[in-house]
């Protein structure tokens, strides 16, 4: 090689490397860097579908949107992410079943024995019934879901005795949220409903102010529920769930293209979570938790039967009282359809 050929080479080999080294312009000033909360741990499955959300975000808008992660409440409780959207402080966060305590319509969604599985469930948060409540929640409140996710469904655990029948229920202290829905069901199958905050309950476990709770099999396991409670049951009573909440007149503000990001990046990371859950409830957790000694009942169909004949109805009375019938019939009616639906599609 001559030598002036050397140094063009040599130059052209050094511009590529300052190329390279060069961060693109949109990775230096985003358009769109927005904040977004969550409480779960960092290592949970609503964490790995934020960090999916976030991945397909940045990448899908070539850089002009930046996320940054703020997991296990660093950020705020649920209630403070809530207000947080709801104000504009943030744009995008995590929210969850506490939305029925912003928006009565949503209550439907504590029907008890409500959702056979979680494939019902995700159908149902694409049904024009759901897309329909979250048009009126976000009118009502500034609020907007993005997406929505179950991570499973709610399990009794205790101290006392393995819940194999309406009788071993009777009489034991069951920590619930503080939800007339709650409280009405537990009641309803021979409990006593114990209200207590999710920041006192594993003390209260701890200290037997409570003999059991519930919730989800994998928010057992982070919460190390094991370690102060004895028995699980895999009743799945009541679905537990998260959402992507985005302040409505910020997403409204946005171009198509967007939008259509954050609504696309939102329903993959639910996906996420969905999938990661599911296998976790249904294979994993339930093995950690026996090594971990707890005593683990899966609950056979019939056991379902005789909790929902005595659980479903008093709720429901309940429900049409304060959010009237035909909404409450509704829901009832979009899960049968969905149910028919499978079934067809199985055959």
């Amino acid at each position: 090689m001559k030598k002036h050929e050397l140094f063009l080479f040599m130059g052209i080999l050094f511009l590529g490397i300052v190329l390279i080294s060069i961060p693109p312009v949109w990775a230096q000033t985003p358009k769109y860097h927005l904040k977004v909360g969550s409480v779960e741990l960092v290592d949970a499955a609503n964490t790995k579908g934020f960090e999916a959300f976030k991945a397909y975000c940045e990448g899908a808008s070539g850089g002009e949107i930046k996320i940054d992660l703020y997991a296990a409440n660093q950020l705020g409780s649920l209630d403070e992410l809530y207000e947080g959207v709801k104000t504009g402080l943030y744009k995008i966060c995590q929210g969850d079943e506490t939305i029925t305590g912003f928006f009565d319509p949503m209550l439907v969604l504590s029907i008890p024995y409500l959702f056979p599985n979680e494939l019902v469930v995700m159908k149902f948060f694409k049904t024009d019934f759901f897309k329909k409540l979250n048009e009126d929640f976000a009118k009502k409140t500034g609020v907007r879901i993005l997406a929505a996710t179950t991570y499973g469904f709610r399990c009794f655990t205790n101290n006392k005795r393995a819940i194999k029948s309406l009788d071993d229920l009777k009489g034991l202290k069951i920590r619930v949220q503080q939800a007339p829905v709650m409280i009405e069901m537990v009641k309803a199958l021979g409990a006593s409903p114990t209200p207590i905050s999710w920041g006192e309950l594993y003390s209260a476990l701890q200290q037997g102010v409570a003999d059991g709770q519930e919730n989800p099999p994998g928010l057992i396991y982070d919460s190390k529920f094991y370690e102060v409670q004895k028995f699980l049951t895999m009743d799945e009573h009541t679905l537990a769930f998260n959402l992507y909440y985005a302040n409505d007149k910020w997403y409204k503000s946005l171009p198509d293209n967007i939008k259509k990001i954050f609504s696309v990046g939102a329903q993959m990371g639910a996906d996420v979570e969905y999938a990661v859950r599911v296998y976790e409830n249904k294979v994993s957790i339930a093995k950690e938790l026996e090594k971990k000694g707890m005593q683990v009942y899966v609950a056979p169909q019939t056991l379902k039967n005789t909790f929902k004949e005595k659980a479903q109805k008093p709720v429901l009375d309940f429900l049409k009282g304060k959010i009237g019938a035909d909404l409450v019939n509704q829901a009832v009616q979009t899960v049968k359809k969905i149910e028919d639906q499978i079934a067809t599609e199985t055959k």
